[in-house]
């Protein structure tokens, strides 16, 4: 008995020593785990602002503080917003966040995504959820972005939308609109609630606005009033329409459920949509849950209309390049696995994107790359390539606190483990003098991706002067939902070069979009919307779809000249409210041929990579239609 009792002593001590060995040998390969979440592999299902939170809170800075520093876009009432990714909702998983004190929010399920919305006071608050197994990740709300930039909208005779209205006797009558955006009345602090009904805005007052618009959201109360000038821009040019609003930029998990109560609310159900919010941590690579919700009420008979987004031309969209062939795991990494811009676009190296940062500047950099998302942003088995973004201060290497000024390092996977969304997204307020700062991406781990796309947002109107290495800065800017099939993806022209006939813009002679339009293209989705499946083929869909005029008036205060690829979407589905009352049969396919069809050709010829099919005409689009509303239109 002494000696089996040595034998099963012995036993345990190699055990041991096996597991140390093993520990150590995983703590030099994984030096991202050491260093951010201190060895602890569950904690890698925190986002890597709430780890930085968490270091924050060890060294005694406040919460308060260590939010705003490192989230200041999630917080919602001095809480922090999150979502929780799981693989099912259960009572069980609810009734520990109660027990962790988390304020829960709202449960979002689509198809195999479950998502908890929740907020807490101290990340802390998730070191027992993230030891369950069923919890995939678990996140800050992403950032949101919208398309902005007794009034009469002068788009209203550009896009001959009252020479439609006169010859063919239409208002949009029997129409109801549904709009997607910030709020409507969160700025101007007028209205009230009646039975789901607001009444008695400014714009309602001011007869701008139909006296009654149904809410399916209010929002948090912090809206910009940008939803109410695009629906003055819509009553312009359709002011027989009806209107139903939902709020969405405060919370990305109730976006694709407004939309689907939208189309779906009893009695009031919305034949068209529009919405101009997109989330940084949208997939551009797969359908995420927005881009399959405005789809699904595309196949549900209500065309959907989104804007193509202000960002120009500011995307790097190319193959990952790496700078050496040397595979080092260091964290922070040393530079051997850095992507290569320069040669990436077919130039000299160049490791550092530098930007100039003037003083009280802001930017939003986004870098996505080829792998299907883990379950907490979009439906998927998760990636299995890490890469990480750094915004560094100089090119002294390795990157240390010294010269890193923002980071986003999420947690990803490797060859057949993957896990985690392929995404990183770094907000940095530059609070000092003017500076020259630099983006660095570096591959961490796993699957050498293929492609790869990182775009840049900046405060001062997404001017090129504000990028320094510009030839490295100048492919496509449209993803998101944007991207999906069968949705109407709207870009902007201003007005003036309408009237103008194209002498406002150079070139002369041809009608040109805003610069700050967003660029597209034929743009690549490589995951069915499961994200368990890589397309044998890309499918490649050419965005933007069509073009309207943008810097038109409104009465709602800060929109006054409202300026944007918002606008633009705004000003099209009024014209989709006046054929739909034209032909109440067309469907949402039938509908978008028609605007294309009818289009007015420019930029380059033939649908191209600006104005997709070109600048939308009422006139020509409802005169197309097989039948008319009345029988005596041929003598105009």
């Amino acid at each position: 008995m002494k000696y089996a009792s040595f034998l099963i002593l012995l036993l345990i001590g190699l055990l041991l020593e096996n597991a140390l060995v093993f520990a150590s040998i995983d703590s030099k390969i994984n030096p991202k785990i050491d260093s951010l979440c201190d060895g602890n592999r569950n904690l890698t299902k925190l986002s890597s602002d709430l780890l930085k939170i968490r270091h924050a809170l060890n060294s005694n800075e406040t919460v308060e503080n260590a939010f705003i520093r490192y989230a200041s876009h999630a917080i919602r009432d001095g809480l922090l917003q999150c979502i929780i990714g799981a693989r099912s909702i259960s009572p069980d998983l609810i009734n520990d966040c109660t027990n962790a004190d988390l304020d829960i929010v709202g449960e979002y399920s689509f198809g195999n995504l479950h998502q908890l919305v929740v907020r807490c006071y101290d990340p802390y608050q998730f070191e027992e959820i993230v030891q369950r197994s069923d919890i995939i990740g678990i996140s800050t709300e992403p950032y949101a972005v919208s398309f902005a930039g007794s009034i009469e909208n002068e788009a209203d005779t550009s896009i001959n939308a009252a020479q439609a209205r006169s010859i063919f006797n239409l208002s949009g009558e029997g129409i109801r609109i549904g709009v997607l955006s910030d709020s409507i009345a969160d700025r101007s602090k007028t209205g009230r609630m009646f039975n789901g009904f607001l009444l008695g805005t400014s714009s309602q007052m001011k007869l701008d606005l139909p006296v009654n618009i149904k809410i399916i959201d209010e929002g948090d109360g912090f809206g910009d009033d940008e939803g109410a000038a695009m629906m003055e821009l819509i009553h312009d040019l359709a002011p027989g329409a009806d209107f139903s609003f939902a709020a969405v930029r405060y919370n990305y998990s109730v976006f694709a459920d407004n939309i689907r109560k939208l189309w779906n609310d009893p009695g009031y159900e919305c034949d068209i949509l529009v919405d101009d919010i997109n989330f940084l941590q949208e997939p551009i690579y797969q359908n995420g849950p927005i881009a399959l919700a405005a789809m699904e009420a595309v196949a549900n008979g209500a065309p959907y209309f989104t804007a193509a987004g202000n960002f120009g031309d500011n995307g790097h969209d190319r193959l990952f390049t790496d700078v050496s062939s040397v595979n080092d795991h260091s964290f922070p990494p040393n530079g051997n696995d850095f992507h290569d811009f320069g040669k990436a676009c077919g130039l000299s190296s160049d490791t550092h994107l530098s930007i100039h940062m003037p003083h009280l500047s802001s930017v939003a950099i986004t870098l996505h790359w080829d792998e299907p998302y883990g379950g907490v942003f979009a439906e998927g088995i998760g990636a299995e390539s890490d890469l990480d973004l750094y915004l560094t201060s100089d090119e002294i290497l390795p990157l240390s606190e010294n010269n890193i000024l923002a980071s986003s390092v999420n947690f990803q996977g490797e060859e057949d483990n993957p896990s985690g969304e392929p995404v990183e997204v770094i907000v940095f307020f530059n609070q000092g003098s003017d500076r020259d700062v630099n983006i660095v991406i570096n591959h961490q781990k796993g699957r050498v991706p293929r492609n790869l796309h990182l775009y840049a947002i900046f405060n001062n109107g997404n001017k090129a002067k504000q990028v320094n290495d510009k030839h490295l800065l100048h492919d496509r800017t449209i993803m998101g939902h944007m991207i999906a099939p069968g949705v109407t993806t709207v870009a902007a022209i201003p007005i003036k070069e309408i009237k103008r006939n194209g002498e406002f813009l150079e070139p002369e002679d041809i009608l040109n979009v805003q610069s700050f339009s967003a660029l597209g293209g034929f743009l690549p989705v490589f995951f069915s919307d499961d994200g368990l499946t890589r397309l044998d083929e890309p499918q490649l869909i050419l965005k933007p779809d069509l073009a309207g005029p943008d810097e038109t008036s409104t009465g709602v205060a800060g929109f006054e000249t409202f300026k944007g690829t918002s606008a633009a979407a705004a000003n099209l589905a009024a014209i989709a409210a006046l054929m739909l009352e034209a032909q109440p049969s067309l469907t949402p396919d039938k509908l978008l041929e028609t605007l294309k069809q009818t289009a007015i050709d420019i930029e380059l010829e033939g649908p191209d990579c600006y104005s997709g099919a070109g600048l939308v005409d009422a006139y020509n689009a409802i005169q197309s239609l097989e039948t008319m509303p009345v029988s005596d239109w041929q003598l105009y």
